[in-house]
């Protein structure tokens, strides 16, 4: 290892508070924009009807019964019905 050898500097505490003040002015500039964005964004302009949602729960009962094995409204058990294997491995 070399030598260990001093260093003297004059600490400012002006410069400090300036980065810190510049640090936090940028950061809340990100905080005020994003937050303008979400308010101009705003909800959706589009709601669902009583008859989409129904129809929404219907079908995803419909998928849920055949991830389980069971039929329902003509949705066959097993999807691969009719069809060869997607992957054979050897044994």
């Amino acid at each position: 290892m070399g030598v260990t050898k001093s260093l003297q500097t004059r600490v400012r505490s002006d410069w400090e508070n300036i980065g810190t003040g510049v640090f936090l002015a940028f950061f809340l500039t990100l905080l005020i924009v994003g937050t303008v964005k979400s308010l101009r964004k705003g909800r959706r302009s589009r709601s669902f009807s009583p008859e989409e949602v129904r129809k929404a729960r219907r079908e995803a009962a419909a998928r849920a019964a055949a991830a389980k094995g069971g039929c329902m409204k003509g949705i066959p058990s097993n999807p691969w019905q009719g069809e060869p294997d997607p992957i054979k491995f050897p044994r």
